[in-house]
């Protein structure tokens, strides 16, 4: 409770409490790995298939061999994508039971695996074999088969923001909670400690007032960002003919699952007035720091909120120390954070509390909003304020959330899906090649780290029943795959 020796400031609340709001912390997540493309370039689903309808393991690994991805993203789905031959039965099943073999033989040829399964939504209980909708055993099981073939990495969901309680509304669906996915990482970490988990998501699912990431932020690892055209954040149609905007949302998406400069930092958000009771919102930080009569004591810190645009949400910032009113100013900082200082003159000497409040406008659409930078200083002594010494009250359902950096695995397609079956031009080799341009130079600054081709034509060739995109993207992945090797 008093200046150390050297001037830095000592702060007396050493550990962060809650008075009854919720307040979550990152999960136990394994190290995130070091290094630029640290989840490697790889391949997702479009295995070649043998006649019986069985994964030609030995095809498979030699040809994302000669793409030149070290990683792949093993589909168990209960059905084919369109254009590929479909098995009559048992689909998921077969494709679980040659996972270890298709392992073991991806671990010889150096690629790495992370287990891609999908969701309620684009499955059936009945059919998606052998554990249907119980998430927590597939985990589970997949541990199992990583604690044998330590190459299997993470585990990947599919659409998961469509599948979550902000989503889902009905009764024909199995919706994830938080509390859920947790307990779904924990059955796989029980296995194998070193697995992550990363949601599959569009920039839709990213930026309010639709985004899901605040209430999941610490229960996922990383974010697997699909980019299916421009202007996905403001829910324009998927449209693989226009790869304009895929820097833009990129980069969007690495600044908002990350912190600015710290390790840690702080989240706060509010729900969606449409989930909530049309009350006044509000989520207030104090803790106690020291002050010295008649000096200036001064907080600055960094804001990023997740609005889509400021009319989706209004807010205001305020602060107080010793019960005195600073006045804040704003100011624009980089990489689209905002630079905030609160200053007043103390009037007295010693213990005093700061209190920083985040007000959200009644009937405001949800949002979140992350703080970082946060430092404190009072006279000649100053001091960073960590980010797990506050004490948090809310009103209105606003919570506060300690979070860290998330990995950020950037996904361009290579063919055609959904509503774009039989477009010219969806998804073709010009499109590929100009999305991996654009985002080359968040790759460069180390801001991804990783890419996915979804379900690039590893044969290069056209053929019936094989479910491959333009055959001519697998050049065009290639000479980006060894560019990426070579730079590295």
């Amino acid at each position: 409770m008093a200046v150390a020796a050297g001037g830095a400031l000592v702060l007396l609340s050493p550990t962060l409490r809650s008075h009854g709001v919720p307040f979550s912390t990152p999960s136990d997540a394994p190290p995130r790995a070091a290094g630029a493309l640290s989840q490697g370039f790889g391949s997702y689903a479009a295995a070649i298939h043998a006649p019986d309808g069985t994964i030609d393991v030995e095809q498979t690994v030699r040809r994302l061999s000669a793409v030149g991805a070290n990683h792949y993203y093993y589909l168990i789905w209960d059905r084919r994508h369109p254009g590929e031959s479909q098995p009559s039965k048992d689909i998921s099943s077969t494709e679980w039971t040659q996972l270890p073999a298709f392992a073991e033989r991806a671990a010889k040829a150096g690629i790495s695996i992370t287990v891609y399964l999908v969701p309620p939504s684009e499955s059936s209980s009945t059919t998606y074999r052998p554990f249907g909708w119980d998430y927590q055993k597939w985990f589970s099981a997949v541990g199992q088969v990583a604690q044998a073939h330590p190459n299997i990495k993470a585990i990947a969901l599919d659409d998961f923001a469509s599948n979550t309680v902000l989503r889902i509304h009905d009764a024909n669906h199995q919706p994830f909670r938080p509390d859920d996915v947790t307990g779904m990482v924990r059955a796989a970490r029980s296995h194998a400690p070193w697995l992550r988990f990363y949601a599959v998501m569009y920039s839709q699912d990213l930026v309010s007032p639709t985004a899901v990431l605040p209430a999941y932020r610490n229960v996922i690892d990383g974010v697997i960002l699909a980019f299916a055209g421009p202007k996905q954040y403001l829910h324009a149609v998927q449209n693989t003919t226009d790869s304009s905007g895929a820097l833009r949302e990129a980069r969007r998406a690495r600044q908002l699952t990350q912190c600015q400069s710290s390790a840690e930092c702080l989240q706060v958000a509010f729900p969606d007035a449409r989930f909530r009771m049309r009350l006044p919102q509000a989520v207030s930080l104090e803790r106690s720091v020291r002050i010295e009569r008649g000096t200036t004591s001064v907080l600055r810190f960094s804001a990023l909120d997740d609005r889509s645009s400021p009319s989706v949400a209004s807010y205001s910032l305020s602060v107080t120390i010793d019960g005195h009113q600073a006045p804040v100013q704003r100011t624009q900082g980089a990489d689209g954070w905002t630079n905030y200082t609160a200053q007043v003159v103390a009037q007295s000497s010693g213990s005093a509390k700061l209190r920083l409040t985040v007000d959200a406008r009644v009937g405001s659409r949800g949002f979140g909003l992350s703080l970082d930078d946060v430092e404190f200083r009072a006279g000649s002594t100053s001091a960073t304020l960590q980010p797990n010494g506050w004490d948090v009250s809310a009103s209105g359902g606003g919570r506060a959330s300690l979070v860290r950096k998330l990995d950020l695995v950037f996904l361009v397609y290579c063919a055609p899906f959904g509503r774009e079956a039989g477009i010219a031009g969806a998804a073709d080799s010009q499109y590929v090649a100009s999305v991996l341009d654009q985002v080359r130079p968040l790759i460069d600054e180390g801001a991804i780290d990783g890419v996915v081709a979804y379900r690039l034509n590893l044969l290069g060739k056209s053929v019936n029943g094989y479910g491959g995109g333009d055959p001519a993207s697998f050049a065009v992945v290639q000479r980006y795959f060894r560019g990426l090797r070579n730079a590295g």
